[in-house]
């Protein structure tokens, strides 16, 4: 026989211990139901911190024209503020403004969400057609000796903001 304190002895005593139904112990105190239980109120929490909003889905068309609007807004701006001040800064930056503006809108038909917009769009670009040619007409003349020569003696009266 072996001595008691012996390691094969006592390995003996564990596999034939019948007491003990249990030869793996537990790794945590409760059982499926406490998990179950755990889950329910965790999943509870995480939801109770959620804000839940509306997601806001992207829409090309109204992007631009909301852009080109606000070209178009800013260039009636510089336009006004040119007929206060006449000087010519603010009248080529109307004039830039309304070409961007214009530009924008004739892009809204590479948009696939186009219809709702289309019409907006297109008073958009009439609208800067417009704005334009009043920029264009109040610009400065690069060479003023043509239209000398075709008014003649009337050019101080026609254009009294070239002259300076």
């Amino acid at each position: 026989m072996t001595a008691p304190g012996h390691p094969t002895r006592e390995r003996k005593e564990v596999k034939m211990d019948t007491r003990n139904k249990q030869f793996y112990p537990r790794t945590t105190p409760m059982g499926l139901s406490g998990r179950l239980v755990l889950l329910v109120v965790w999943l509870l929490a995480a939801c109770s911190e959620m804000n839940y909003q509306p997601v806001e889905t992207y829409s090309c068309a109204l992007n631009r024209l909301s852009r080109a609007e606000g070209y178009f807004v800013q260039a009636k701006e510089e336009m006004m503020l040119f007929y206060k001040q006449r000087n010519d800064g603010p009248l080529l930056r109307a004039f830039f403004l309304a070409s961007d503006a214009e530009a924008l809108a004739l892009s809204l038909k590479r948009c696939p969400d186009l219809q709702p917009y289309k019409r907006q769009g297109l008073n958009l670009i009439s609208a800067s057609k417009a704005l334009r040619r009043v920029a264009l007409m109040n610009m400065r003349d690069e060479d003023p000796w043509l239209a000398t020569s075709v008014f003649g003696d009337e050019y101080r009266d026609i254009f009294r903001y070239d002259i300076r």
